[in-house]
């Protein structure tokens, strides 16, 4: 791939000093437009459409770039990245807090481990079904809420 592009191991090694700093760049571009879909929650006060929307917007993430995906995911088990990978998921959890603070939110007897098993089951969905080669589709979105959903009850 970088060799269509005309860039040389040396010249990406000049801007990363080793392959672990490259895949934490990585990882860190990838997640970026994860993180935004908070803004676009921001004006949102009703918790099945803000749900509905991080949802749409989780597997948008993942179905981008499907190969890539599973290639960061691979990297994120990797040791050295776990502090990021927590960070990361420290931040996508207050997010999903953040909605369950809606007025019209289902009462959780713990929002914090509420929010960690919505982010655990909408990932794991979405990083099945595109080990499975399916696309980002409306029939994924329905799947994932309505597990979301039926955990919420």
């Amino acid at each position: 791939m970088l060799c269509r592009q005309g860039i040389t191991g040396s010249t990406l090694y000049q801007h990363f000093p080793s392959k672990n700093a490259l895949l934490s760049a990585i990882i860190e571009r990838e997640v970026a437009p994860l993180l935004g879909v908070n803004e676009e929650l921001a004006n949102i006060q009703r918790c099945d459409v803000a749900l509905q929307c991080y949802i749409r917007a989780s597997v948008r993430h993942q179905m981008r770039r499907p190969h890539l995906a599973r290639l960061v995911d691979i990297a994120e088990k990797r040791e050295m990245f776990n502090d990021q990978v927590s960070s990361t998921r420290s931040r996508l959890q207050a997010v999903i807090e953040k909605i369950l603070r809606l007025p019209d939110a289902r009462r959780v007897a713990n929002r914090s481990v509420a929010a960690a098993d919505l982010l655990a089951i909408i990932r794991s969905l979405i990083d099945a079904a595109g080990e499975r080669g399916e696309g980002e589709s409306v029939q994924l979105v329905r799947r994932v809420a309505g597990a979301v959903w039926g955990h919420l009850r």
